[in-house]
């Protein structure tokens, strides 16, 4: 996943993403690793919600094109709700600009 490099959205997406876990129970799977780094899901407990696909649909978050197999289902899912955001143009004031990704360390 990727946020858009102007500061101000990548605080406000940090903030999003707090309110959506801090406090809260997760489930959490690693799906793969990147450079050393663990990429995961995680879901609330209560509700079965993916995180990451609720802050796609609110235009917080950018996917991240993955070719395994195994991720093909939950690569769709995460595009469909971008998609949904971009449509609707939620929350991210740069839809209608170019967007810029994080580079990947």
């Amino acid at each position: 996943m990727h946020v858009c490099c102007q500061e101000d959205d990548i605080q406000s997406a940090i903030h999003e993403f707090y309110v959506e876990v801090l406090n809260k129970q997760c489930l959490l799977n690693v799906e793969y690793k990147n450079a050393g780094v663990d990429c995961v899901t995680l879901c609330h407990v209560d509700s079965k919600d993916d995180v990451a696909q609720l802050l796609l649909s609110e235009g917080w978050l950018l996917v991240e094109p993955r070719r395994e197999k195994r991720l093909a289902k939950l690569v769709s899912q995460y595009q469909k709700a971008q998609e949904k955001a971009r449509e609707g143009r939620v929350s991210v004031r740069d839809w209608l600009s170019p967007l810029f990704q994080v580079p990947q360390p």
